[in-house]
């Protein structure tokens, strides 16, 4: 027997044998493909290395959750009735308690009583590969893509005896362009199990780098550097269906106007954070750079060596922040909000007409555009007292103002400056962006000893 039977033995309450989809290993192929060349342009002059390399990787993710039968997608739940269920409920939901005058019988709703948005929204869900009657219905190895590629080129040029510069670009894509999932196959968030709507993920990053490093006399050198870097998240609609998320978004009614949505010829689908998670986030978008200036000094005096430097950074990040698509958390009572459980079946409460839900809505997604600066200096010496004991001492100072919105829209509410004869007048200074600043000072001592060397 090997460990495989073993576990699978184990598990005989999930897995019924090795033609079981959940007894199967999951599937993982992985490719990495890649290439390099380089050498000098201007013999002892100018050099360049440039690299390329691919990695394509398909995962199958073994996913399981509760999903409703073709007939009780129509309302029909006598499925889930003790005669159809001779075993019982297997941990899942029994039949719903629908409410008097609304079923024809036991857990079977009038066709006047079942909800058109509700059937909307289950319709991206699976049909059972299993009985009802057990907590999970649905159980299949669904195949997550992966790929990534990296490009990187290099060039040193010896400008003069004394001045080199260094030149460094490089940029990457990773994408996982379907099932994007939130159980983290893929180590992503907000996305749904079902793979009929989904998202496609792409994350495309460059970097560059120039460094020009001075040879000053024969105990002195200086390195000026600059550094860019650009990283960007993008989630797009896919899946095995993806039109089915447009129909089911049209049956959805929003509270706001779709015209003044921020996707409105695109809004992504209401999320449910429900006992199974419903929802996709696609269409957003987010971007991140960071630019960086530093220079570093060193010089060698006697037993000394001492180094000075500043750095300075401009950073900025661009973020979609928001719910205009709609979510909602759990049924609130049939026809009034009494929190009262529902129907004690998920699929039943979203499936009766005139059951009310807790939810939220923004009226369009808003972008944070957040803008940051970092100033630093600092200063050190490397103090060689005795051939067997160092000491290293310093300083630094930062300046770390606080972050700030381009648009000038972030506010903090301040009391103290608060005038009620204002009213609502947009000149209210009890609303404004916080003006802190964070200055930081360090110093650093460090001692080595050395007992013994030969």
């Amino acid at each position: 027997m090997n460990a495989k039977d073993y576990f699978i033995g184990l598990n005989t309450s999930v897995c019924t044998g090795p033609s079981d989809v959940r007894c199967k290993k999951q599937a993982l192929r992985r490719n990495d493909y890649g290439y390099t060349f380089g050498g000098p342009i201007v013999k002892d002059k100018v050099f360049f290395f440039w690299s390329e390399e691919w990695n394509v990787e398909r995962r199958g993710a073994v996913r399981h959750d509760w999903v409703p039968s073709a007939q009780e997608r129509n309302g029909d739940f006598s499925d889930l009735i003790p005669a159809n269920c001779p075993a019982g409920i297997s941990g899942g939901p029994g039949v719903p308690n629908f409410p008097a005058g609304t079923t024809s019988s036991q857990g079977v709703l009038t066709s006047g009583n079942v909800s058109p948005v509700g059937q909307a929204f289950v319709s991206q869900t699976p049909l059972p590969t299993s009985s009802v009657c057990g907590q999970y219905d649905w159980t299949a190895q669904v195949m997550v893509p992966l790929n990534w590629r990296e490009e990187s080129i290099r060039g040193d040029i010896k400008i003069t005896k004394n001045n080199n510069l260094m030149l460094k670009y490089a940029q990457d894509a990773w994408t996982n362009p379907l099932h994007a999932s939130a159980n983290g196959e893929a180590g992503l968030w907000g996305t749904q199990d079902f793979p009929a709507v989904s998202d496609a993920w792409s994350q495309p990053s460059k970097m560059a780098i120039a460094r020009l490093t001075t040879t000053i006399g024969s105990a002195s050198v200086n390195d000026f550097q600059f550094s860019w870097s650009d990283s960007n998240i993008g989630i797009a609609r896919a899946g095995d269906n993806p039109a089915l998320g447009t129909s089911i978004r049209a049956a959805i009614p929003t509270v706001f106007p779709i015209s003044g949505k921020l996707h409105s010829s695109d809004l992504p689908l209401p999320v449910c954070w429900c006992s199974t998670f419903f929802g996709i986030q696609s269409p957003w978008a987010n971007r991140q750079d960071l630019y960086n200036w530093k220079d570093d000094f060193s010089r060698v005096t006697g037993k000394h060596t001492f180094k000075f430097g500043a750095l300075y950074g401009r950073s900025a990040k661009d973020e979609e922040q928001g719910l205009e698509a709609g979510g909602f958390w759990g049924a609130g009572g049939y026809q009034k909000v009494s929190w009262d459980g529902g129907t004690s079946n998920f699929y039943g409460d979203m499936l009766l007409k005139g059951e009310t839900w807790g939810g939220q809505e923004n009226a369009r997604n808003v972008l944070a555009d957040i803008r940051w600066r970092d100033l630093e200096f600092y200063a050190g010496d490397t103090w060689k007292v005795h051939p067997r004991l160092t000491v290293d001492y310093g300083f630094r100072w930062s300046f770390i103002p606080p972050e700030y919105m381009e648009k000038n829209d972030w506010s903090v509410f301040s009391l103290a400056a608060y005038n009620p004869a204002l009213g609502n007048q947009a000149c209210s200074d009890s609303l404004r962006e916080d003006p802190r600043v964070d200055n930081r000072q360090c110093g650093r001592v460090a001692v080595a000893w050395v007992e013994a060397f030969e």
